[in-house]
C-alpha cells in the first residue's frame, strides 16, 4: 500500500514538476512560443509574466505535494501545504478561465 501511495504522490509531484520546468526552461530560457490553444489568452502574455504565472503554478503545486509527502507528521505541514495548494488551485482556475475565454 506504500508503493501505491508513493507512486500516486510522485504522480501527483511530477505536474508540477513539469509545469515549472516548462514554464522557466522551455519558454523562458529557451524562448519556445506558447500556444493559446493550450494556454488560452495567457498565451498571450509577455514571456516573463508567462514564467511567472506558470512556474509560481508549478512550484506551489510541486512543493504542497512534496510537504504532504516527505512531512507528514509536522506540526507546520498542514498550514503550509493547505496556503501552497490554495495559491495553485486560483492559478489553476485563472488559467481554466483563460482557456474557456479563449474558446468563445
Amino acid at each position: 500500500m506504500r508503493v501505491v501511495e508513493g507512486l500516486l504522490y510522485l504522480a501527483l509531484q511530477s505536474v508540477g514538476a513539469a509545469l515549472f520546468a516548462n514554464a522557466v526552461v522551455s519558454v523562458g530560457l529557451l524562448r519556445r512560443p506558447t500556444t493559446q490553444r493550450m494556454w488560452g489568452t495567457l498565451g498571450a502574455l509577455p514571456r516573463a509574466r508567462f514564467v511567472a504565472y506558470f512556474g509560481g503554478l508549478g512550484l506551489a503545486w510541486f512543493i504542497a505535494v512534496w510537504l504532504m509527502w516527505f512531512w507528514r507528521g509536522a506540526p507546520y505541514t498542514v498550514p503550509i501545504a493547505a496556503v501552497l495548494a490554495a495559491i495553485a488551485l486560483v492559478l489553476a482556475v485563472g488559467w481554466a478561465v483563460a482557456v474557456v475565454r479563449r474558446a468563445r
